[in-house]
């Protein structure tokens, strides 16, 4: 047992001292506690019962208003009687649900034992026109059997209910009184009303007025004060007075005189049969107030219990943890200190609050932390990069100094060669001809080399994390997300084309590709990718899908044309063979006309696919010679005007010689011609100017008067492919390679070719050559 009890905690040696004594302190709370929470159940059955009762008064007050309204109609069968039957009987059934809701055990299937069940079947009664009597005598049974049901007056003396014992009495002998006159006034109503039965009523009242008045006597006798004094008022001041003088007068002389007709009986009466059941129901509501007062007394006095017990508990438990406490504070710290120091920690402070022997463990755990404090923070120094904190060992025999002074030369060498690879590494990165860039684990960017930063126009800070993104086209975000969310899952390299912001504000096609990185140890540490711009490459490869669609469209326009003419032709002469019909010379030459236009356009696209092809391949040839320009331009323009409805003007006709191939810079000539003509449709004005702008050179201008180039696509029409875009792109064919074919030739002549317009003014192309020394 000994040895048992030596191997407890202090904590439960000195629970064991009080458990006894807290145990019965817990008993005796728990009683009293009980014995509180028992009065309290007794006032809230007493609250309920109350509410039960008023729920029954309610429901008699209804049954006494359609009992009313049902005896009125069984005597007048009148349209009021009968709207105010129907008005009731609402409140009557609401009132009788609201009861059947209350589920409680005093009222179960009360409806089977006080006649309720049988409502509607006496309600179809009264509705086919049955006798007042009839309604008078079911609705007073059914009431009677009610108020037998209405009791919640206890037995004996109970010190809860003495304060609103004298009006929970009072209050049932209102609803009794009530019930009484009300069927004195019923019936005196129906002799008033029917002038039959006088003095056979008066007999059958007799005993009804008896009960009444006796009814009456007992409230004067049991009645509080107060309740004595308002019924006095009521009895006075109220139609309660007129009714019952009208009663005893009528049964003290046995004989009912014309001091009231049936109607004004009727409603002087009902006034004051009401003031009763106002009087009743004030009670009850007084009751259930004080009741109600007294249950929040009592709750709160047993809260208050409960509080000063648990108060009380707490307190013996505070002593015995406050001295527990103070006992183990000083090992506890000790303890937690040297648990601190195995886990590693330094930063340990230690009071010695003694000078026994805790005090001595303590002093000696201090020193054992603060040696370790200055291990700790010379190897977190040396960890950081600071190789120059100053450090001894202890001594020859201290290992754990000693091997922190290796650790530091170690580390030394490493960074240097570390910050020399990371060197190296950058300057690869920011002389590379493409962008850059790295993420770390988490998917957020952590470096972009400078190539990067050019193209972006934005700092490094900027696009660190998630900053990047706001260079993104918004209608890429998605896909590229995808893209690589899938990729950085599975850790695999991935390819990807998106447009992104260049530092003037516009948006660059961009083609992506990164791959996983990882550790020498293997661990993954993000991706690292690269980005070039391929804008130009996606914008031609744009314009040659274009130039394919088109080219095929041009091509088949005249090939469809010429066939169509012949099948023409074909037909006309089967015709002539088979029927001898006659030739149309018109629609011969016509076709025949037609047809060699079209074989001329065909040529002349023909001639366009194989020069770009020569150009592409670096195969077109120059036959070159000297020659005079003025002569060249002169004989293309005479072609030219043979094929259209324009006036085409020479300006000047000097003549100015050149060394290169006539025939491509008739070429050109002739494309330039064909375009003013093509696009001015609206104007027939075409002007060919040739003049030197200096010693060594001479330039060939066409001015037209037509549609105009706007200034954005001036410096592309040139390039390979392009077409000018807008509404009327369909109107105007071919392929767009006959610019970029005369800038080709007039290049390869050291020559330079230009435009000037303005949209809707015309457009004036210039292209110049040396001169022939």
């Amino acid at each position: 047992m000994t040895d048992f009890f030596k191997k407890l905690s202090l904590p439960t040696k000195l629970l064991l001292l009080i458990l006894i004594p807290l145990a019965l302190i817990t008993y005796l709370s728990f009683e009293l506690y009980s014995e509180k929470s028992k009065k309290v159940d007794l006032l809230a059955g007493y609250i309920n019962r109350i509410i039960v009762s008023a729920d029954i008064s309610d429901l008699i007050n209804a049954l006494q208003l359609e009992r009313r309204h049902s005896f009125s109609y069984g005597l007048k069968k009148d349209i009021d009687s009968r709207a105010q039957l129907e008005a009731q009987r609402p409140v009557t059934d609401r009132a009788i649900k609201k009861l059947e809701e209350r589920n409680d055990s005093t009222l179960k299937d009360f409806k089977d034992y006080t006649f309720l069940k049988n409502l509607e079947n006496v309600r179809k009664v009264v509705d086919t026109g049955a006798s007042a009597d009839f309604a008078m005598n079911y609705y007073t049974t059914t009431i009677f059997r009610l108020n037998t049901l209405n009791m919640i007056i206890p037995v004996g003396s109970n010190s809860y209910l003495r304060p609103v014992f004298n009006d929970l009495i009072t209050q049932k002998i209102l609803s009794e009184m009530a019930t009484y006159l009300g069927i004195i006034r019923a019936n005196f109503y129906n002799v008033l009303f029917t002038k039959q039965n006088m003095i056979g009523t008066l007999y059958g009242l007799t005993g009804v007025n008896e009960i009444y008045k006796s009814y009456e006597a007992e409230f004067l006798a049991k009645a509080s004060p107060s309740s004595l004094e308002q019924y006095k008022r009521i009895r006075n001041t109220t139609a309660l007075k007129p009714t019952l003088d009208y009663v005893s007068r009528v049964f003290q002389k046995f004989a009912f005189d014309s001091l009231y007709d049936a109607e004004e009986w009727w409603r002087i009466s009902g006034e004051g049969t009401d003031q009763i059941k106002d009087f009743q129901q004030d009670l009850m509501r007084h009751v259930k107030l004080r009741m109600d007062e007294a249950y929040k007394n009592e709750l709160f006095g047993r809260n208050l219990t409960l509080v000063l017990l648990i108060a009380a508990l707490a307190f013996v438990i505070a002593i015995m943890v406050y001295t527990t406490h103070i006992i183990t504070q000083m090992l506890g710290k000790l303890n937690e200190a040297a648990q601190k120091i195995s886990a590693g920690s330094t930063d340990i402070e230690i009071k010695k609050v003694s000078r026994d022997v805790i005090g001595s463990l303590s002093e000696s755990i201090s020193k054992i932390a603060t040696i370790n404090k200055q291990l700790a923070d010379a190897a977190d120094a040396i960890g950081k990069g600071n190789f120059n904190v100053p450090f001894n060992p202890r001594n020859e025999d201290d290992v754990l100094g000693n091997a922190i002074i290796r650790m530091k030369e170690n580390l030394r060498r490493f960074t240097r060669e570390i910050e020399k690879s990371k060197e190296q590494f950058r300057q690869v990165a920011d002389n590379a001809p493409v962008m850059i860039w790295m993420t770390d684990e988490k998917k957020q960017c952590s470096f972009v080399n400078k190539g990067w930063l050019k193209f972006t126009g934005r700092s490094k800070e900027q696009e660190m994390g998630y900053g990047w993104i706001e260079g993104l086209h918004p209608d890429d975000y998605s896909r590229c997300s995808e893209v690589f969310e899938d990729a950085f899952n599975s850790r695999e390299q991935y390819s990807i084309e998106y447009r992104f912001k260049r530092a003037d504000g516009a948006y660059r096609w961009l083609s992506e590709t990164g791959a996983p990185r990882y550790s020498a140890e293997g661990k993954f540490e993000g991706y690292i990718g690269t980005c070039v711009d391929i804008h130009e490459m996606k914008i031609h490869e744009q314009r040659r899908n274009n130039f394919i669609k088109m080219a095929s469209h041009e091509l088949k326009t005249p090939v469809t044309s010429i066939k169509g003419y012949v099948q023409l032709l074909l037909s006309m002469y089967k015709d002539h063979n088979e029927n001898n019909v006659q030739f149309s010379s018109q629609a011969v030459q016509t076709s025949l006309s037609t047809i060699d236009k079209q074989i001329v356009k065909l040529n002349r696209l023909m001639s366009e696919l194989l020069d770009l092809s020569r150009i592409d391949s670096e195969k077109l040839e120059l036959n070159m010679q000297n020659f005079d320009l003025n002569s060249l331009v002169t004989e293309t323009v005479q072609d030219a005007q043979q094929t259209t409805k324009h006036h085409i003007v020479i300006k000047n006709s000097s003549e100015y010689r050149v060394v290169g191939d006539r025939d491509r810079i008739g070429q050109v000539m002739l494309n330039l011609l064909a375009n003013a003509i093509k696009y001015s449709p609206k104007r027939n004005s075409i002007e060919v100017d040739i003049y030197q702008p200096a010693r060594n050179c001479v330039s060939v201008s066409v001015t037209d008067h037509g549609i105009g180039i706007g200034e954005e696509h001036q410096e592309k029409i040139f390039e390979r492919f392009y077409r000018v875009e807008g509404k009327s792109e369909q109107t105007y064919p071919g392929f767009g390679i006959g610019l970029f074919i005369a800038s080709e030739i007039i290049q390869r002549h050291h020559g330079t070719i230009n435009v000037k317009s303005k949209k809707s003014e015309g457009s004036t192309f210039t292209f110049t050559l040396p001169v022939a020394n």
